[in-house]
């Protein structure tokens, strides 16, 4: 069973997508902002991948990339975002250029969403 740690602040969107994964096996860790993802790492240990909004309190999803960088964790990060009050999807970019394998863009389809955790898992076994 893969572990993964979804780290979203919209509460409804969080257990919708952790429903989602563990529909299909996943074993899924959430955590409201960056600070109680963090935090979690301590006491539960690595996921195996990290799903990230980017826009949160606290901690955004970008202050995680950057200190997943930092502090040599390696797990693979999917940033997923609606681009905030301002639309600003740039931010998507950012993610993928300081390390997310993936990037998603708010709205998207559940199988999108899925093909996407599947694709990243399934490259990630390739390496």
């Amino acid at each position: 069973m893969r572990n993964i740690l979804l780290v979203e602040d919209d509460t409804v969107t969080r257990q919708y997508l952790s429903f989602l994964l563990e529909e299909k096996g996943y074993s899924v860790r959430q955590a409201e902002n960056g600070r109680q993802a963090l935090a979690g790492l301590d006491a539960d240990g690595q996921p195996e991948l990290v799903i990230v909004d980017i826009f949160m309190p606290e901690m955004d999803g970008i202050e995680i990339i950057i200190h997943f960088k930092e502090s040599g964790i390696s797990c693979p990060i999917l940033a997923i975002s609606g681009g905030g009050s301002d639309g600003d999807l740039t931010y998507l970019g950012y993610a993928k250029s300081l390390g997310a394998c993936e990037t998603l863009e708010k709205p998207f389809a559940d199988e999108e969403f899925l093909d996407t955790v599947s694709n990243v898992f399934a490259r990630q076994a390739t390496q």
